[in-house]
């Protein structure tokens, strides 16, 4: 299960691929040791651009959070979220604050037909 509040609650001086890999390296049992080489992160960088490209952050993956709009804080949000790879995803209002753009490919993200179910049935 992975949550994103209302509040983005982020790293301000981490960049956004940053926040991702250790997302992606948490899932592994990597991400809770304190002291880990580059290299062992660096085999989470594909992954990590792929969730960016997929919430529209890519061109920010370098950004720090803190120089991030308040839209593009929720996306990344969602990004952490979806690299946790959860059975179940709770948001809380997660197109606040987004622009037009942002909006649209955030509701095709989390939309229930993009993920093949029946709109009857959820």
């Amino acid at each position: 299960m992975a949550r994103s509040f209302q509040i983005t609650s982020l790293f301000g001086a981490l960049s956004a691929i940053d926040h991702v890999v250790l997302a992606l390296a948490g899932t592994t049992g990597i991400g809770v040791r304190f002291w880990r080489s580059d290299r062992t992160m660096d085999r989470f960088v594909d992954d990590a651009l792929a969730v960016l490209d997929q919430v529209g952050l890519r061109p920010y993956a370098q950004t720090t959070a803190d120089a991030l709009p308040y839209g593009r804080k929720r996306a990344l949000e969602l990004a952490v979220a979806l690299a946790l790879a959860p059975s179940v995803l709770l948001l809380d209002e997660p197109t606040a604050g987004m622009g037009t753009e942002d909006v649209a490919r955030t509701i095709d993200l989390i939309d229930p037909r993009a993920l093949g179910a029946d709109r009857r049935d959820g």
